[in-house]
């Protein structure tokens, strides 16, 4: 072959192949469940850009059994994905058709056609789904397992949430298990080691939902602020187990005997347990057996205390303990302990076996036992905790008989709404940055855990209150959501329409008080363009160049290139990052000699979280004088100045 000899005929020819950007998309997950009823039903799948360009269209593809593939186009003109390790979700308009007599089905689906173009990697575009069919099925309870204790002051706000969904979700099951206060067992501190949970979160079903990133370190706990947006994915589920519970009980003995009787309505193959929870609701004595054991809940949202919620708060009228509060749906045994009762349910069940078992248990005295009831379950066993799902669940009072209501020739629940948006990206500080794309995690022991933005010149007000400890925390981030257009002169063009505190890690990623990624917005409208202003204590603040329009996940990188900030030169350079301006001591949008004089107030102080430490180091001294120094005369845009 001959060299080509003239490197501008090269240059020409491979031209269009270097400016081309690539389009890559790929599928993380199909999402819907194992066992379906006949019927029509929609198919969900969860996918990823991993291109250079972003994404204003896609196609989905799928498959019943190999038959005929059906194609859906995907419009995301109004709402582009940018490229980022967050996951996107679509649900089908149209339906897949499971038809009675057909006993499984394998679903194969694939994302493609990335703006209209070929993708660049096809070898992550499939994913596949096998669905068995219930010929008979029934309603399926979901259980809700909340990790509650006496000295969590957010209790009393976790209790108007519960009750809160079990009136919206007649069939939601709940069984508060409390751990460092008189409520707690050995099998609660089980549950607690196996799963990490902090208190305000909860198991749901112990379901695995999807992660929010590809990558994300995922557990099936759900912090009670986001219930709401988790519990809707498995209401009105199906389930292949029909359960039904009849128990007697003597109140001269207090001798508890429960008869569960479990119908499979599908094949299974698995280790599959029954378990029985003895419930009392509500728990509000002062004394356990013959000692004292105060149940005094602490109410943070008090006028004696913070006042978290303000004075329209239910709690707000009551003291920072409450000494006659109403404790919920308390667990206190698991006959079956933690995971189960072992060898009853057969490893290999099939469709229409019947399978009994039956618990006794002797009530401690101080149960009041006109307060008891139990739920019965069946549950799977994973050696791996974070697989260990409920299957069904049912609720009965004590001397009394219940089960799951028949459901069969009904049509299948439509996939539920979302009612959030959530704020993903990232930001480097000047003063903390080290290089690489990476911050100092110097002050990670001195950050407060609540919301330190409740003075001027932010006078936030939120609830917010860090219950991550993860070492790599650099600081806490104030972000609003803007509605308009940002004008360069004259006055503002945006309005603040919400404000969310977060927290940034040492990659500059933003997350949430849990350490989840990205921070949720509530009042935000599907489809209208918002820009997203992220505050910092003393960096200029920051608007985004463009607005996003909201969707359930946005994400936006400020650290890809300066002028990913509004306004003239409002970040600057370092290698290939951008960051933001450090020096803003006094917080008013403009570093100059009054940033200067507030450092002069306090220039020597150690082990410190000040406004005035610069770099982020915990001391305040000469070389946070250096950061205000070379940053000196900086205006921020009108936008952000207050």
């Amino acid at each position: 072959m001959k060299k080509m000899r003239n490197p501008l005929l090269l240059l020409l020819f491979l031209c269009p192949f270097i400016l081309q950007g690539q389009n890559d998309v790929s599928i993380f997950e199909t999402y819907m469940e194992d066992h379906l009823p006949p019927g029509e039903h929609p198919v969900t799948v969860y996918f990823q850009n991993n291109g250079s360009e972003q994404l204003e269209s896609i196609s989905v593809q799928w498959r019943l059994n190999g038959g005929t593939i059906h194609t859906e186009f995907v419009d995301l003109e109004e709402t582009p994905i940018v490229p980022s390790v967050l996951l996107h979700s679509y649900t089908t308009t149209e339906m897949l058709e499971l038809t009675e007599g057909i006993e499984d089905y394998l679903l194969e689906v694939w994302v493609a056609d990335p703006n209209g173009q070929s993708d660049v990697n096809m070898s992550d575009n499939y994913d596949s789904h096998n669905i068995s069919i219930l010929p008979d099925y029934c309603e399926k309870k979901t259980l809700l397992e909340p990790h509650m204790s006496t000295d969590d002051s957010f209790g009393p706000d976790v209790d108007l949430v519960i009750s809160q969904m079990q009136e919206q979700y007649p069939g939601l099951l709940v069984a508060a298990w409390h751990t460092d206060d008189p409520m707690e067992s050995d099998q609660n501190s089980d549950i607690w080691t196996s799963y990490d949970i902090g208190h305000t979160f909860a198991l749901i079903d112990r379901h695995l939902f999807p992660p929010v990133y590809e990558g994300e370190y995922n557990k099936p706990s759900v912090d009670y602020e986001v219930w709401d947006q988790y519990i809707p994915l498995l209401i009105d589920n199906y389930s292949p187990v029909h359960l039904q519970t009849t128990n007697t009980y003597n109140s001269t003995t207090r001798d508890l005997t429960v008869d569960i009787t479990a119908s499979f309505l599908a094949d299974l193959q698995g280790d599959y347990r029954f378990n029985c929870y003895i419930i009392e609701s509500p728990v509000a004595d002062n004394v356990v057996g013959d000692g004292a054991a105060p149940y005094e809940q602490l109410n943070r949202y008090s006028s004696q205390g913070p006042a978290s919620g303000g004075e329209d708060h239910p709690y707000y009228d009551y003291p920072s303990s409450i000494e006659d509060f109403q404790h919920k749906n308390v667990v206190w045994n698991r006959l079956g302990g933690a995971w189960g009762t072992q060898g009853i349910i057969p490893f290999q069940v099939n469709d229409n076996s019947i399978v009994n078992h039956q618990y006794t248990y002797t009530l401690p005295d101080h149960l009041d036992e006109s307060e008891v009831s139990v739920i019965v379950m069946v549950q799977k066993y994973d050696p791996d905790p974070y697989y260990r799902n409920v299957m069904n669940s049912l609720d009965c009072e004590l001397n009394s008989s219940n089960q799951h209501a028949w459901l069969s020739g009904e049509t299948a629940p439509p996939p539920p709404a979302q009612d959030y948006h959530t704020f993903g990206g990232k930001i480097l500080l000047e003063g903390a940055y080290q290089g690489n794309g990476f911050m100092n995690s110097s002050i990670v022991d001195l950050l407060p855990f609540e919301n330190p933005f409740i003075n001027a010149p932010y006078n936030y007000s939120g609830s917010e209150v860090r219950l991550t400890s993860q070492n790599n925390l650099v600081d806490w981030v104030l972000i609003e959501a803007r509605t308009g257009t940002p004008n360069s002169i004259g006055e503002a063009g945006t309005e603040v329409i919400e404000t969310r505190a977060a927290l940034i890690l040492a990659d500059g990623f933003i997350v949430d008080m849990e350490g989840n990624p990205g921070v949720n917005f509530y009042n935000l409208t599907d489809g209208q363009p918002y820009h997203f202003c992220v505050r910092h204590r003393n960096h200029l603040d920051i608007l985004t160049a463009v607005g996003l329009p909201a969707q359930i996940n946005m994400f936006y990188d400020f650290t890809s290139a300066s002028n990913m900030a509004f306004g003239h030169n409002q970040q600057k350079m370092h290698g290939n990052k951008a960051v933001m301006y450090v020096g803003d001591y006094n917080q008013d949008g403009i570093i100059q000699s009054s940033d200067l004089d507030t450092w002069l107030q306090s220039p020597a102080v150690n082990s410190t979280y000040m406004n005035t430490d610069g770099n982020l180091d915990g001391s305040v001294l000469n070389t946070d004088f250096d950061m205000w120094f070379y940053n000196k005369a900086k205006i921020g845009n009108l936008e952000i100045r207050f």
